[in-house]
């Protein structure tokens, strides 16, 4: 379960393309960075296949996933779904500081994409930190979109693209299970921490 929560983003962007255009037009390239990117992109392919569950994990392939989205953001331009897949790359690696601190970062660069607070929410749990755990879970489920273009005003995605039937899936499909994670992990943690009016 943890799995398909920290993979929202692989799968509601292709990223790596849209980070090549941003890097095309923002970035100051040169030649490391030039390397980095034409040797780590792949493994921005590999992350939504792993996402999907359609490739097993692979050390090598998030190492290089991250070397991707770290020289992405080194350059003059980083958003907020740049720094979620660092965290996402982090927590695979074991790296669960360095995941949380993605997080954050992508929290503070947006603070109205209900997925980060969900995906940070399911890091504090696992660290049996339900406190901080359950904080994250009420800010996801204060800001889960009520409609299709509130998610896609969430998502950042423009007016021109919004027809496509990816979206509807996300919409149809991926919010509602987003929604009962995020219920459900809510009240465990109330639970853990002995909220019991709260859990009812």
């Amino acid at each position: 379960m943890i799995r398909k929560v920290l993979s929202f983003f692989t799968r509601v962007w292709v990223v790596y393309a849209c980070m090549f255009v941003v890097l095309y037009i923002f970035f100051n390239r040169n030649q490391v960075a030039d390397d980095v990117l034409n040797t780590a992109r792949p493994s921005a392919d590999y992350l939504h296949f792993f996402a999907y569950g359609t490739k097993p994990l692979d050390v090598k392939e998030f190492k290089r996933a991250k070397a991707y989205y770290l020289t992405l953001i080194s350059g003059k331009f980083s958003t907020a779904a740049m720094h979620a897949n660092l965290g996402f790359c982090d927590y695979y690696l074991k790296n669960i500081p360095g995941a949380i601190e993605h997080y954050k970062n992508a929290i503070q660069m947006d603070q109205k994409m209900y997925a980060f607070y969900l995906d940070l929410g399911m890091i504090y749990q696992g660290q049996k930190d339900y406190q901080k755990a359950q904080d994250m879970f009420k800010k996801a489920v204060f800001l889960l979109p009520k409609n299709k273009n509130a998610l896609l005003d969430a998502m950042h995605i423009s007016s021109k693209y919004r027809e496509h039937l990816m979206f509807e899936y996300y919409f149809q499909q991926r919010l509602p299970w987003d929604r009962l994670i995020a219920y459900v992990h809510l009240l465990e943690c109330l639970s853990a921490l002995k909220m019991y009016p709260e859990v009812l």
